[in-house]
């Protein structure tokens, strides 16, 4: 009875793993229990392979190796890991993209001096910020504009902040609406060691609500989550159309809420763009997660992504306390060097 089940449990984990890591290569999007399966927190699949693993030491060696595979298989390709690998180049900028949920912080003690303290402690050329309304206002807050003083380029549009000590020009705002919602992303011409390349920062539409509605309905909440994955692909594609014409160099840095897995940030792959985290990232840089339960990170939703004339030297994640998501951080090269 014992050698039974812990047949039945190993081939029902593998079995799902194997499947997961294939649905998530063809594109979660296509199905709409593999798009929700990206924002399940990893130690629910950590943990049922751990499992998996411990009833496979009843069974033979086959039952062992393809329960110890189904667990390496969540830890790299599930949970999506990174192993660092430098690249070369010239003309160094340091790049922080970070949601600061402005309206959050300024309800919260200390909540903007954090922000500040935490743009302040990674020391970016280019800083680009989203949920940040506050910060166009005449009357901004203090703390976060003493740090944002030292940078002498500055654009801001709706949630969008972009503060360089590079010259910035030609900033605008570009559209990416999703059915009959209008919203917004901000582009911005950069002049920095001699190359003149486009930045554009974008937050796509956030997933809480619907994921809120399949947790609290079940199958009831299916439709409004096949309509949120409909919505930010649309985001995501219009946004690849808008700058798929582009002949600059291209940075697109901003709150994705969308892992690597997924479509959405596929559709930009497609344009030539990469992950400066999946380039030259270690472990897996995680963004989001830590204001709730678990009080862990276990989302990677926030992006760099680099056209290839950049190069990455490296790229991290920064800390919690500042906001609901970490800030990302990557070290360029306006001009990579070669292979």
């Amino acid at each position: 009875m014992i050698q039974r089940l812990a047949r039945a449990v190993v081939t029902f984990v593998v079995t799902g793993i194997i499947g997961l890591v294939a649905g998530y290569s063809v594109g979660p999007e296509h199905f709409w229990l593999l798009a929700l399966a990206q924002y399940v927190p990893y130690p629910a699949f950590l943990l049922t392979s751990l499992v998996a693993v411990g009833f496979s030491l009843a069974l033979g060696w086959a039952f062992r190796l393809a329960a110890f595979v189904s667990l390496a298989l969540v830890m790299t390709s599930v949970m999506g890991v990174e192993f660092k690998r430098s690249e070369t180049g010239s003309g160094p900028v340091r790049l922080m993209t970070y949601n600061i949920k402005d309206y959050k912080a300024k309800g919260q003690a200390g909540g903007l001096e954090e922000i500040a303290r935490e743009i302040d402690r990674h020391d970016p050329d280019i800083v680009v910020l989203q949920d940040a309304r506050s910060l166009a206002d005449d009357d901004s807050p203090k703390e976060v504009l003493k740090v944002l003083g030292f940078y002498r380029w500055k654009f801001s549009f709706g949630q969008y902040v972009v503060a360089s000590r590079f010259p910035l020009h030609d900033c605008a705002r570009g559209d990416i609406p999703f059915r009959l919602h209008a919203h917004t992303y901000v582009t911005c011409l950069v002049a920095a060691h001699g190359t003149e390349f486009e930045l554009v920062t974008a937050h796509f539409i956030t997933p809480r609500s619907a994921l809120a509605s399949v947790r609290e309905d079940h199958l009831g909440g299916k439709e409004e989550w096949k309509d949120n994955i409909s919505d930010r692909m649309a985001q995501a594609e219009k946004l690849a159309w808008d700058l798929r014409s582009h002949r600059r160099p291209l940075i697109v840095a901003g709150d994705f809420n969308a892992p690597d897995t997924s479509l959405v940030v596929r559709a930009l792959f497609e344009i030539g763009l990469r992950d400066a985290f999946a380039v030259a990232g270690l472990g897996y840089g995680y963004t989001w997660g830590h204001s709730l339960r678990l009080r862990l990170s276990f989302l990677r939703i926030d992006h760099i992504l680099v056209g290839p004339e950049f190069g990455v030297a490296n790229c991290f994640v920064g800390g919690t306390l500042g906001s609901e998501h970490r800030p990302v951080i990557a070290d360029l090269y306006v001009t990579r060097g070669k292979d």
